[in-house]
């Protein structure tokens, strides 16, 4: 993963073996000047720095993980498929699991403020996370 997809405080998986065996969530605590210099932090606190692109992972973006962090969720028997953050001065954000027509099992749908249309799709934690804070939703995402 490259450090300019990333900003300080964004969740990833980051690998502190020498063979790329093992990834665990952490976060980025300092991005270098260089383009693959990444400072993260373990679940522990423990920091890891690195300049190889394979130690850094982005963490996949679940219902799961939207159902933890959201509470306006919308469900069908069930099962999530819409979650909405607010922000009183700017408006909002929903993020939807689906789309009419179409299929988004790999992806979660973005638009901003009831638009009808949709504006992007994400997959991943940072994503949502970028997204959030151009909104100025200042929401630390728990896993």
């Amino acid at each position: 993963m490259k450090a300019k997809d990333l900003m300080i405080g964004d969740l990833v998986l980051i690998d502190c073996t020498p063979r790329n065996k093992y990834f665990e969530p952490g976060i980025i605590i300092c991005l270098g000047s260089e383009d693959a210099e990444i400072v993260a932090k373990n679940q522990d606190g423990l920091p890891f720095y690195t300049d190889d692109e394979e130690k850094v992972l982005p963490m996949p973006l679940t219902a799961e993980i939207m159902d933890k962090n959201c509470g306006n969720v919308k469900d069908y028997r069930g099962v999530s498929y819409e979650w909405t953050w607010y922000n009183d001065d700017m408006g909002y954000i929903e993020v939807s699991a689906h789309a009419e027509g179409e299929d988004c099992e790999d992806g979660f749908f973005i638009s901003a403020n009831g638009g009808e249309y949709y504006l992007f799709v994400i997959h991943y934690v940072h994503e949502l996370q970028h997204a959030l804070r151009i909104l100025g939703i200042d929401k630390e995402i728990e896993l």
